[in-house]
């Protein structure tokens, strides 16, 4: 007799997933990356709490409003694990993002300078944005482009605000049109719709759509991993060299996986696009700049 897949715990290496922690651990690893990249050596631990705080109440908000639009329909069947996992506690992730926001409103009022809030007021707009983006519904199984393009820069915008405030840069204009924030905003931005493109190419039986999924995510990943290897190895100023490397080192993984998607589910895809955007802090803190 079989057991049904909804009586089954989920597997270890899916419950960060489930409880919306993969996102803010993957903003705490680029906050580390950045922070190398612009040599700074110390920062307050309220300006990673309420990144990490608020990345994930983004994320949980997110989850459910995606579990509220898709209604759990058969015609998307990817949104049953993570999402079904968010409506079966909504009343808690509810209780846990309003005490986030709480804690963050207080940190920026109480504990973090002026400044950094000014910084971390002008993101809060972008998420707003992105959260009204993510409210409208869409048919299920579509590639939301602009979405995920607003997604990838606030992520970028968010953790570059610790950095560039305990660097000295406190311009919001200037974080946003830095090279590594833009450089990391694409990333992120393809990190995202890499998921969205393979769940497509799992919906469809069509061999065409799998091509096409596939190549629409490998051009963009191999021209921003070869443009961003060839300023690492040009660029006069440490700063851009390490965050260069990178965003090369994540493309690159990004598009191996990319290559090798049909032997995954989509579960283990998404824990590792999360993996390929973390590896490069471990290969780089093997050689420190």
């Amino acid at each position: 007799m079989s057991v049904d897949s909804k009586t089954q715990s989920p597997p270890w290496w899916l419950w960060p997933n489930l409880l919306s922690l993969d996102a803010p651990l993957v903003a705490l690893v680029w906050v580390e990356i950045l922070a190398q990249s612009f040599r700074v050596q110390s920062m307050q631990w309220e300006s990673r709490a309420v990144l990490v705080i608020s990345v994930w109440v983004i994320y949980v908000v997110d989850r459910l409003l995606d579990a509220k639009k898709a209604g759990f329909s058969e015609q998307a069947p990817w949104l049953k694990k993570r999402h079904e996992f968010h409506r079966k506690w909504r009343g808690l992730f509810i209780a846990g993002v309003i005490a986030g926001v709480g804690l963050v409103v207080w940190m920026l009022l109480y504990r973090i300078g002026s400044l950094i809030s000014v910084l971390g007021f002008h993101v809060a707009l972008m998420s707003l944005l992105y959260l009204f983006v993510a409210s409208v519904r869409r048919p299920a199984g579509s590639v939301e482009y602009g979405k995920n393009l607003i997604a990838g820069f606030t992520f970028a915008a968010g953790v570059a605000v610790p950095v560039f405030y305990h660097a000295g840069i406190h311009g919001f204009f200037e974080l946003i049109t830095s090279r590594s924030v833009l450089f990391l905003g694409v990333m992120a931005t393809l990190n995202i719709t890499a998921i969205d493109l393979w769940e497509h190419a799992a919906l469809t039986k069509n061999d065409d759509e799998k091509d096409a999924s596939e190549l629409a995510l490998s051009l963009p990943l191999v021209l921003l991993a070869g443009l961003s290897f060839f300023l690492a190895i040009n660029s006069p100023e440490m700063t851009n060299r390490w965050a260069m490397y990178a965003i090369f080192i994540a493309a690159a993984g990004l598009q191996i996986l990319n290559r090798y998607s049909a032997r995954f589910s989509i579960d283990a895809l998404r824990v590792l696009a999360d993996l390929a955007l973390i590896i490069p802090y471990v290969v780089l803190m093997a050689s420190p700049p």
